[in-house]
């Protein structure tokens, strides 16, 4: 199935909005007839290949941070440029207790996740992530420095992705990630960890999107604030369009995200714990408590690649996420 949909999106490289290699934006180069590859969007490097999991953070045994949120401030980095830029804090003087904003359908028709007898305590690997609705969740490269680890997010509108901060900042005075590429429904077909799962353009069924700008909150930035380990990656181009892209909402009340079941699917990749990141899992369920303001919590472990993913409600054939994986400590939460 997945050469199938890879002939099918031929024509859609053309217009720069499924390839990743194709589709990159040429420059002119003084005293040359042909243009060149915009080096700023090139694909993944070999040494990619090696890449490892993004840890995700145990915070079992860490002091609690918990920002004001009405103080909150968006960070914001241009990729390109370097600059920094803070925003205007959140303010929010009337507490809202819910809202959303909707899905949006994508050219690769409906689906169902199948999810009857899944529940948070186990995984089970998905067998089509280039289809519709797996396919609007991505597998995350990022690069700081010379390091390169993975993660996972979800395209809730055409040209942005929902991870978590620690994915693409470092937290706590730290820096943003040097580059990111996002890589919609990603399976490295071969089950080959060692083999070419980040230069094997097979294993992209919508090529890639690369990072133009990355945006997290300044209690992470600056504190490491678990309330809001949130990450936004602004992409060069719109492959939400091809895929389609999830909602995303919130909601204040803890009964809400224990009365409801959620689904998950990431690319968990921890070695230690016998994964590899090759394939996207799922699992569906309730949450069981809520340690903090903003955040819920489920009995159930989570590991290494699976940050970033998210908690999504369906209802109505609708999706919309409500959270992301965060921490935890690999045995009793996530």
């Amino acid at each position: 199935m997945k050469n199938d949909m890879i002939r099918g999106l031929a024509m859609l490289c053309i217009a720069g909005m499924a390839c990743g290699v194709s589709a990159q934006p040429f420059v002119e180069v003084e005293g040359e007839e042909n243009a060149q590859p915009d080096p700023f969007f090139r694909a993944p490097p070999p040494e990619a290949n090696f890449a490892q999991a993004m840890p995700m953070p145990d915070d079992s045994n860490i002091p609690a941070v918990e920002s004001d949120l009405n103080s909150m401030r968006p960070v914001v980095y241009d990729v390109r440029t370097g600059i920094q830029t803070i925003g205007a804090p959140v303010n929010v003087t009337v507490p809202m207790a819910s809202g959303e904003v909707p899905a949006l359908p994508g050219l690769m028709g409906d689906g169902d996740e199948g999810f009857s007898s899944r529940n948070f305590g186990s995984l089970t690997l998905v067998n089509n992530p280039e289809t519709f609705p797996w396919n609007i969740n991505c597998k995350l490269l990022m690069r700081f420095g010379s390091s390169y680890t993975v993660c996972s997010g979800t395209l809730i509108d055409r040209r942005t992705v929902l991870t978590a901060g620690h994915c693409i900042h470092q937290g706590s005075g730290g820096n943003f990630a040097d580059e990111v590429w996002v890589f919609p429904g990603y399976e490295n077909a071969d089950g080959n960890n060692g083999g070419l799962p980040f230069t094997d353009e097979s294993d992209w069924p919508f090529g890639f999107g690369k990072s133009v700008a990355l945006v997290t909150w300044s209690g992470w930035a600056n504190s490491g604030d678990f309330n809001v380990d949130q990450g936004y990656i602004r992409l060069d181009r719109p492959i939400g369009f091809i895929t389609g892209n999830y909602g995303y909402g919130y909601n204040s009340s803890c009964s809400y995200f224990t009365g409801n079941n959620f689904n998950n699917n990431s690319y968990p990749a921890e070695a230690a714990f016998g994964w590899t990141g090759n394939f996207m899992y799922t699992r569906f369920g309730s949450f069981d408590s809520c340690p903090s303001s903003n955040r819920a919590q489920y009995n159930s472990a989570g590991y290494g690649g699976m940050s970033g993913s998210s908690e999504y409600f369906l209802s109505g054939g609708s999706r919309t996420a409500y959270g992301v994986a965060s921490t935890s400590d690999r045995a009793t939460y996530t």
